[in-house]
């Protein structure tokens, strides 16, 4: 089975009802590229298949590059490690804000918690979290750790002044 053979593969098994352009087309859309594009890896040109085409397809078939290149069998699920698919319940930490956050900040950071845990966040989300992490770290001077109460208290103030929920 070659490399083509194992996208088509992947794709019947994730979306049974399309047809072989239906199949291209769907690889057109992971990668962003042309149909003809993709035509041609069909035609047997997988050398011009790059690196970040074949993340796009297992990202978005829910599978591992390394079954792509060289698997056999059914395509495998990707693990949470590997940034696939939701977390089992078990997996999700607990957020333990109650001592540090107001009512209406722990509402919005458990919506995080449970789209993370459910695999939403894309990379733009990510990527707006670290600027929020980053803004709020630069705030105070300084990173909040864990055991510099200090911050904390400094933390709680603030939530609490601009939370008009807060107690």
């Amino acid at each position: 089975m070659n490399i083509t053979d194992r996208m088509t593969r992947l794709i019947l098994a994730r979306r049974p009802k399309v047809g072989s352009r239906g199949i291209r087309r769907a690889i057109a859309e992971a990668c962003g590229i042309s149909y003809e594009a993709v035509r041609q890896w069909f035609s047997g040109n997988t050398g011009s298949i790059r690196n970040e085409n074949l993340i796009a397809i297992a990202e978005t078939f829910d599978t591992t590059v390394d079954w792509l290149l060289a698997g056999e069998g059914e395509p495998p699920r990707r693990t949470p490690a590997e940034g696939g698919g939701a977390l089992p319940a078990e997996h999700v930490p607990s957020l333990s804000l109650g001592a540090i956050a107001s009512p209406r900040s722990r509402v919005f950071l458990e919506r995080i918690a449970c789209a993370a845990a459910e695999g939403r966040l894309s990379e733009d989300d990510l990527a707006l979290l670290d600027q929020i992490a980053t803004r709020l770290e630069s705030a105070s001077g300084r990173a909040v750790s864990p055991d510099n109460s200090e911050s904390h208290q400094r933390l709680r103030n603030k939530l609490r002044r601009n939370d008009p929920t807060a107690r």
